[in-house]
């Protein structure tokens, strides 16, 4: 199975000022490792940092990052977009503050390269239903602490999180009706807070979102934890496809529930992620 075929529960940022962390963050287990050009690097040393990934990545051929560029109008973007393209370990692109369907369908053109496009910016929230049909974008995510500041929002209150749920809401509509995977979370900031991570991800993981981005290896397993299926889940999940197979009916009862045709959908989804 190809690295973009693989769940994605987890996307873990590395500094690109630290890439000796790049062999802890896969060895935590997170599906994904995000060499971080934007926020983790100082804007002078943006070019050693950038250098030093694909000096890294050259050397270690069987790495397979993503990698979080420079915003589109960061005048660090278009050496960002070149070293993208000219790297084969970088397999996908997270961008920063999209704002418009073109800077994605062009940064995806540009780079050969799936897109991650991140909504932080009221202008990007505004324009979310052109950008999420940009061509090359593979999933949706948003920046909570980004956007609660512009929107001059108080983050981690009850009225910050509600307006983060109209968030998702729009990011998982916009996701569905145009054929995208189920987007990712923003980060949770504390990582010396299981309780607190388990609450956000059980509140996007009821909403229907797929996984998060994550900014430190110990939140991996309990995150993964969470998100799997229990045995008895399965076990219901197996037993409502044997039945819809075996009679060939789209409706029908399995212990006491009606079942119909979203249910076995959902049932086969969930055996399908565990293959």
């Amino acid at each position: 199975m190809t690295p973009l075929a693989l769940p994605l529960r987890s996307l873990l940022f590395v500094p690109a000022t630290h890439l000796e962390r790049i062999v802890k963050a896969f060895n935590s287990g997170a599906d994904a490792v995000v060499v971080d050009w934007e926020d983790a690097v100082a804007a002078t040393h943006k070019h050693a940092a950038r250098a030093d990934t694909l000096r890294y990545l050259a050397e270690h051929p069987e790495t397979k990052v993503w990698v979080r560029i420079n915003a589109v109008t960061s005048e660090h973007y278009a050496d960002d977009v070149s070293a993208c393209l000219q790297c084969e370990g970088i397999i996908g692109v997270l961008l920063p503050k999209a704002e418009h369907e073109h800077q994605v369908s062009a940064l995806a053109q540009n780079t050969h390269k799936p897109v991650l496009a991140m909504i932080e910016t009221p202008l990007g929230l505004l324009n979310l239903a052109q950008i999420a049909t940009a061509k090359g974008l593979y999933r949706l995510s948003y920046g909570a602490l980004d956007l609660a500041q512009a929107l001059g929002a108080s983050p981690n209150t009850p009225g910050g999180d509600l307006l983060m749920h109209q968030v998702r809401f729009q990011l998982l509509l916009h996701s569905q009706v145009n054929g995208l995977a189920a987007p990712i979370d923003s980060v949770y900031p504390d990582f010396t807070d299981d309780a607190g991570l388990i609450q956000r991800a059980e509140c996007w993981q009821q909403m229907g979102f797929a996984g998060m981005l994550c900014i430190h290896p110990r939140q991996i397993a309990p995150l993964h934890a969470l998100l799997a299926p229990s045995p008895a889940r399965l076990a219901w999940a197996k037993a409502v496809v044997q039945q819809a197979d075996s009679s060939g009916q789209l409706a029908f009862k399995l212990d006491g529930e009606m079942v119909d045709a979203p249910v076995i959908a959902r049932a086969r989804q969930l055996l399908a992620s565990q293959a």
